[in-house]
This record gives structure tokens, sequence and C-alpha cells, in this order.
């Protein structure tokens, strides 16, 4: 191999995850199977609780894992790299930053976040380093304790917690500038993401932000009520996908302005694309 060859190979090894390369229009002219969407209230909810029970075992078991799946973050090593996992959480900081940037809008007029699947706080020191008043939510009491203690060892003082019990919940969280959510909605099934979601855009005040993460489109998967209920002793971390069609929907019937939308490598799956949406409420209101 050539002198150049062996310079590109190690600029690629350098800078191209060892995962998987991302093909630009991949499934371009794909289709997904069946999504279902709709249905009975009193079911989505009996699909929220599946998410609770499975969140708070992994909460109990491996929290850290359970954010992060790198077995450098399993129990039996987190007290040798928990500063590394805590760290990876500062990374949120310019993320947002640049998509305001990007998007000419007025960081500074953030005062209040609302992180939605704030786990075990990884990210949510982070936000409480930069913003006036941080609300950290989760499924899972365990998580949420962790997060506690994480809050507490930076003795930030400007931190909230709620653990949400039900869906029904997230209408009764506080209202926010800044709505943020990454690696969270994922996991639940599609009904219940859509739900959680659109709930969280109508606590976003007038004007203000939501920069959120979740898959789009997944190679083969299909989404059956019927066969979700049916996963009564199932404590494994499921994935989901929700359909752009259907955040777009949910955008604008809560006035929600689209600036931008990034595909992202959040999932680290070929088969799957992931996307993060930043958006902005109208100043009118939903």
């Amino acid at each position: 191999m050539s002198r150049l060859g062996i310079a590109l190979k190690k600029l690629r090894a350098d800078w191209i995850p060892a995962r998987f390369v991302l093909r630009t229009g991949r499934f371009y002219r794909s289709t997904m199977g069946t999504i279902e969407l709709d249905g009975p209230a009193d079911q989505r909810r009996e699909m929220f609780q599946q998410v609770a029970r499975c969140w708070q075992h992994l909460g109990e078991q491996e929290p850290y894992w359970s954010v992060l799946t790198a077995p450098q973050f399993k129990m039996s090593h987190i007290g040798s790299t928990g500063d590394e996992f805590y760290r990876s959480g500062q990374a949120c900081l310019s993320t947002i930053n640049a998509f305001f940037a990007r998007s000419g809008q007025a960081i500074a007029d953030i005062q209040s976040v609302l992180e939605f699947g704030c786990g075990v706080g990884r990210e949510t020191t982070a936000l409480a380093s930069r913003f006036r008043r941080v609300v950290g939510v989760d499924i899972s009491a365990a998580h949420l304790a962790l997060a506690r203690q994480a809050v507490s060892r930076h003795h930030q003082s400007n931190v909230g917690f709620v653990q949400l019990a039900s869906i029904e919940a997230v209408a009764a969280l506080p209202q926010c500038d800044l709505l943020y959510s990454v690696i969270a909605l994922q996991h639940n099934p599609p009904p219940v993401m859509l739900e959680v979601l659109s709930q969280l855009f109508d606590r976003l005040r007038p004007g203000g932000y939501a920069l959120f993460q979740l898959p789009t489109f997944w190679k083969g998967y299909s989404f059956s009520w019927r066969e979700q209920l049916a996963r009564t002793d199932s404590l494994a971390m499921e994935k989901h996908v929700l359909p752009q069609a259907a955040v777009y929907t949910a955008m604008r019937r809560y006035g929600l302005d689209l600036l931008e939308v990034h595909e992202d490598r959040a999932v680290g799956d070929p088969d799957i694309i992931s996307n993060t949406f930043f958006a902005r409420k109208s100043v009118c209101g939903g």
C-alpha cells in the first residue's frame, strides 16, 4: 500500500466510528411495516406501565449501563469509570449551542429547561451549570435517586426532579423555555412516544424551544398493539420508532415550527435512522 493509501486509511480510522458508517440516502426507496398509533387510552396506559417496570428493574440492576450501553459502565466497573460517564454529559451543551447558533436563535433567552428521560443525571448536571432552572423527569425512581446524588455532588441547587407515574402526569409538568430529550423517547412504544411527546410540546411556553432525538425509521420494523400488550413479563430494554410524519403532525397541532432536523448517531445501528429535531413554539401559543 502506498504512503497516501496508508494515510487515508489512518484518517478514516480516526474519524469514522468503528461500529458502522452512515451511508447518505440509504433506505431512500424503502418502506416500513405498519405502525399502529391509535388505540384505547387504557391500553396505552398499560404500555406505559410496561416501560416503567422495565426501567425500574434496569435502575436497580444496571443504572449507568442502561443509559450508555458500554461494558465499562456496568456496575462492576463504575467505581473507576463514573467520572468518565458523567463527563460525557458535558457534550450536550455544545450540541444545544450549535443548534441555536445555526438557526440564529437567542440561547440567552432560555431560563428553564425540562429534561425528559434524565436517567441518572448524566446530562442534568451539565444543563444545570448553564441554565437558571432545570427539571429532570424520569420514569424510574432508582435512576432518579442516583441523579439526585449526582446533583448533590456538584452542589447544584437549581435542579428539581419529577418521577413520571403515568402518561397523564406529563400534563402536570412545569412549563419550560427548552424541552430537551436524548436517547429516552426511543424506549417507549410508538403510541406512548407520540402521546408523551405531544404533552411535552404542550408544556413549552410560547416562544419556547424543543430539542429532542428519536428514531424515525427501522428496516423491517412494525408495531402492533396486540403484540406489545402480550409482552407481560418482559423486563428487557426495548427500542422503538416514531415516523417523521407523526412527529410533524404533533408539531403542527401544538404550534411548533421546525427549525432543523439532523440525522444523528444516537442509536448506533445501521438499520435505524435516528433524527434530532429542533423546533420553536409560536409566540402566540399552540
